[in-house]
């Protein structure tokens, strides 16, 4: 029941933001564009950190001691929201007061509008599902996902204003956040730092380093090309990418709950749990390779009805992409071997030197072959912590071998 109410949300989560990108597109300039793309780079960049650091272990934590801290978990999230969303607000005053729109201007009402919402994802669905319960799992979501809808309608019908578009999308964000701190009865904010000391002190460093290093991989290739490129070129890089965003999602979602159910059945029987890693990584990939075929065989009209007139030169990108979002959609129960075992170090590690490899070849590659490659620079960052993570896979879980490390 938890993963069919898990698919509904993203379903309409990922049609909502899939929404959101397809009006953007034909509606505002290619520098507001990008200013978004990479506004939504930027917050998906920090969302990773905050995921690693914060979001998995919540997931994984036992339900005893998450129905001890459950008022503290929305204090958390909120301890690290607002202070973020302050300072993008900052720079947007900051460009403001010197009288220039830049495509930093830009970026930072992207920050501004997607922060709080993806930062929300994994840590909203955590508390609805452990805690809330009921109808109101269903309603939240809908009426999130229905007051984007609504929102993009707005845009596409009058066409305000970007700073209004974006300024009414961190609205809906933080009225999700609200509204679910007030179901479990309000902040909790004294034990809230407390657990943020304690989560840094036992289990944030590795973590963050990792994925801090991760966004060497997956968010510089697109930096670099704007810096080399200009905004058209970052427009164009992204506005490709929009048709597949919504396979990311959906991945993301089912996992939030085979993280729950892992857990669950790791602590009643190893044999078990090895047996459910192993079905749910088959699940992925195999789900993910289909997807991404479909999406190869019908490149041209997914980004003809997608993306309009505007970037169709950017299909070579499109293809390409389709790899990188395979081997990302595939990853999350290799994740989760390596955080049960508590490999954390090594894994970290690796993402560094992925993120190493990708800052080498992506700038002459991007220099060479602009957008194209940007994403084949990405590409070879990501396989390094991938290789990794099959390594660990096959070595603990495949072969049988380390059992009673695991357990």
């Amino acid at each position: 029941m938890a993963r069919l109410i898990s698919l509904f949300d993203q379903l309409a989560f990922s049609a909502a933001n899939f929404l959101i990108g397809l009006v953007l597109i034909r509606t505002y300039t290619p520098i507001e564009y990008a200013g978004y793309a990479n506004g939504l780079l930027v917050s998906l960049a920090i969302s990773g950190i905050y995921r690693m650091s914060f979001s998995v272990p919540v997931s994984l934590m036992g339900q005893d001691l998450f129905m001890k801290r459950v008022r503290a978990v929305p204090a958390q999230h909120a301890l690290v929201v607002f202070p973020l969303l302050l300072i993008s607000g900052l720079v947007v005053l900051f460009e403001l007061f010197f009288g220039q729109r830049t495509l930093v201007y830009t970026t930072a009402f992207g920050v501004l509008a997607c922060l709080a919402l993806f930062m929300s994802i994994d840590i909203d669905r955590v508390v609805l599902y452990r805690f809330v319960g009921g109808s109101f799992r269903w309603l939240i979501p809908i009426l999130t996902s229905g007051s984007v809808v609504f929102l993009v309608g707005v845009v596409y019908v009058i066409k305000p204003r970007f700073e209004i578009a974006m300024f009414g999308l961190m609205c809906i964000s933080l009225a999700k956040l609200l509204i679910i701190a007030f179901k479990v009865g309000g902040y909790r904010w004294r034990h809230a730092i407390f657990l943020w000391r304690r989560m840094l002190k036992d289990s944030v460093r590795w973590n963050t380093f990792g994925a801090l290093s991760a966004i060497g991989f997956t968010s510089a290739p697109q930096w670099v090309l704007g810096f080399f490129g200009g905004a058209y070129a970052v427009a164009g890089y992204a506005a490709v990418r929009l048709p597949l965003q919504p396979m990311m999602v959906l991945i993301r979602s089912l996992d939030v709950v085979d993280k729950l159910v892992f857990a669950k059945v790791f602590s009643e029987s190893v044999e078990l749990g090895k047996r459910k890693v192993i079905r749910s990584y088959l699940f992925y990939l195999l789900l993910s390779i289909f997807l991404g075929v479909l999406a190869v065989i019908w490149a041209d009209e997914i980004i003809s009805v997608v993306v309009g007139g505007k970037y169709t030169e950017f299909d070579k990108v499109f293809m390409l992409t389709v790899v990188s979002y395979i081997l990302i959609a595939s990853m999350p129960p290799l994740e989760s071997v390596v955080y049960k075992i508590g490999m954390y170090k090594n894994y970290a590690m690796s993402q560094f030197f992925g993120a190493l490899l990708s800052l080498i070849v992506t700038v002459p590659l991007v220099m060479k072959y602009s957008s194209e490659g940007a994403v084949i620079g990405g590409i070879c960052g990501f396989l390094v912590p991938y290789s990794y993570l099959l390594f660990v896979f096959f070595k603990n879980i495949v072969t049988k071998e380390r059992a009673e490390v695991i357990n």
